[in-house]
């Protein structure tokens, strides 16, 4: 694997490099020191890379850039493969990333503004900078002058055979580290070379057991590495950064060092902070519903913000623009306001028939992208004409629709104000009898994936609809093991997902084991027992064909709606470990976290629709 490396500790420097090298006079050791620390990396068989001590480049006087030779390597906030949750992100086969130090076998990185590791076994030096060289690093430890590796380096004759210069040493370091990896055994992995992670580790030194099926990682390492350490902090944003909710990501734009950045990014921060105090004051008025006047504002300043993070791309290259885009409309996706269906206006939503969760979400997605009813184009007459319907006038009004005017209309919660679309899109014509006719058609069309999408048009928001498919030539058949098994299982499963919500929020012991006890007996609803949806649709492969397909919308500013076995949901986020959801269903359901397998219980993706 890293076959270069012996050639490249071995390669005399050159007049450039031993000039750039020398010692100043009064700015390190004697060459006597120098040559005696060269002696001593001459005799040392196993070298060490600089270990860092609290944060810090404690003998590197700059990060040294490595290439990355796994697939997909993973970055965890810890040096340690025991847990999956320090996962914070993959470096591609081909990157490069600047280190600053090693931990054990672990390379420490700065991952998005945030102190990170990666394993040494899958990089290997380069002399060639990262791109990415703007991330702040962490800081380096305070010590006393002493030599540094770049005092180490050849000043002439006397070091002979020892000249080296800073990265042929970390080339040293690296050769040994993989010898010592390999010395006796195969080591494992903490990269996904595989299309999915099951192959079966025969036997795990750390436990004396066969090691667990989903998670193939670097085994001999752990026999070594000091016990987890807390949770490492993000680092804190540069002076003037915007003060967004995700230090990392503040650190992340910040240090991009671009107008139209930092432009969308203090947008973001004016927008969450908006979102926050609105969320209190919904909590302190008996629900989650952000109302009224400061929810337009809310939205407007969604519509604001989405054009900031649009205009980001001058002064940057095409990759490192759609990245920050990227970033900025996901978090962006995340602050948008929710809607529950039970509290819509009483005419296509009705106590015995709740069946406005399409509209509900359809509205979520609106004004996640800025769009509220002022920008509806379609016939703003038969809005108002079937807002005048004799049955259906009271609850108008009583949903804040005033007179009927098309004015007070506007003001109306987004779910209401698209059922009069909806009707007013069904009849054919202006009269009572038309909007009635119009309203019992419309109980049906709104079930249609593309009635939503054609009621979208009406605001100005293309939209396609979208099936789930697999990367194999079974993409119907995978559809349909999803869709039956989410048939079967969705009461089940919510059951599940709520327990878990209501423990991970309260911490209390007594929700704990209520979810543990569900957990139990759900076998069937997570594919772990009877059921043959691990055999059908591997989690993994669900998982993976989503982030393919899915992921990619969402980094492009798309607004997506979700249609699941018999429900529709908005979705917010999601990563390699859950999926957050905005589901209309009740109150209780917002910011609604889902992991896999429960998502793959619910159908969820069973079909989506993609605006923008």
């Amino acid at each position: 694997m890293f076959s270069d490396q012996k050639e490249l500790s071995q390669q005399p420097a050159t007049s450039e490099q031993k000039a750039e090298q020398s010692p100043q006079p009064g700015a390190g050791p004697s060459n006597t020191a120098v040559a005696q620390e060269a002696q001593r990396t001459r005799q040392s068989s196993q070298p060490s890379a600089p270990d860092l001590q609290g944060g810090g480049a404690a003998q590197f006087s700059s990060s040294v850039p490595v290439e990355i030779t796994a697939s997909k390597l993973r970055v965890r906030t810890e040096p340690t493969t025991k847990t999956k949750k320090n996962i914070i992100g993959r470096y591609a086969r081909g990157e490069q990333v600047a280190t600053f130090g090693k931990k054990g076998n672990w390379l420490k990185v700065n991952h998005q503004g945030q102190e990170a590791f990666i394993h040494g076994r899958y990089a290997k030096p380069t002399k060639t900078a990262p791109k990415e060289t703007k991330q702040a690093a962490p800081a380096p430890a305070k010590q006393e002058p002493g030599p540094s590796v770049q005092d180490v380096v050849d000043t002439g004759a006397a070091l002979g055979d020892a000249v080296v210069d800073p990265l042929s040493k970390v080339a040293h370091w690296f050769t040994g580290l993989v010898h010592k990896a390999t010395d006796g055994h195969d080591e494992g992995c903490d990269h996904e070379d595989h299309d999915d992670e099951t192959e079966v580790v025969k036997n795990d030194p750390v436990h004396n057991e066969p090691a667990k099926t989903d998670n193939l990682d670097d085994k001999n390492q752990q026999k070594t590495e000091p016990a987890p350490q807390p949770q490492p902090q993000p680092m804190p944003a540069p002076a003037g950064a915007a003060q967004l909710k995700d230090a990392g990501l503040a650190t992340y734009l910040a240090n991009l060092q671009n107008g139209h950045v930092d432009a969308a990014a203090h947008a973001l921060a004016a927008v969450e902070q908006k979102s926050e105090a609105m969320a209190q004051g919904a909590k302190d008025n008996r629900n989650e519903e952000k109302r009224g006047e400061d929810r337009r504002l809310l939205v407007a300043a969604l519509a604001e913000l989405r054009a900031k993070i649009g205009s980001v791309g001058p002064g940057l290259d095409d990759a490192a623009a759609a990245k920050a885009r990227a970033k900025l409309y996901r978090a962006a996706q995340s602050i948008a306001p929710y809607y529950s269906q039970g509290r819509n206006m009483d005419i296509l939503e009705t106590a015995d028939n709740t069946r406005t969760c399409n509209l509900t979400s359809l509205a979520m997605c609106l004004e996640s992208m800025g769009i509220g009813p002022s920008a509806y184009a379609g016939s703003t007459s038969k809005v108002v004409a079937a807002a005048k319907v004799s049955a259906w006038a009271p609850r108008v009004k009583k949903a804040g629709g005033g007179s009927g005017s098309y004015a007070s209309l506007t003001n109306m919660r987004m779910p209401d104000f698209l059922q009069l679309c909806a009707i007013a899109e069904c009849a054919n014509g202006k009269s009572s009898d038309a909007m009635l006719a119009g309203g019992r058609k419309a109980w049906d069309r709104i079930l249609s994936m593309n009635f939503l999408r054609k009621l979208a048009g009406h605001f100005g928001v293309s939209g396609s609809v979208h099936y789930f498919t697999t990367s194999t030539d079974e993409e119907k058949k995978g559809r349909g093991h999803l869709a039956g098994h989410g048939k079967k299982h969705r009461k089940e499963a919510y059951k599940l997902i709520l327990a878990r919500n209501k423990w991970e929020q309260s911490g209390d012991e007594k929700d704990r084991k209520k979810y543990e006890k569900l957990k139990k007996n759900a076998a069937d609803v997570l594919g772990t027992g009877k059921s043959k949806i691990d055999q059908r649709l591997p989690v993994e492969t669900y998982k993976r064909s989503i982030m393919e397909q899915v992921g990619p919308e969402l980094d492009a500013g798309k607004a997506v709606l979700i249609h699941m076995a018999g429900h529709y949901t908005r979705l917010q986020s999601m990563n390699d470990e859950f999926i957050v959801g905005d589901d209309p269903g009740s109150y209780k359901k917002a910011n609604m976290k889902i992991l896999w397998e429960e998502a793959r219980a619910l159908a969820y993706f069973k079909s989506r629709i993609v605006f923008g």
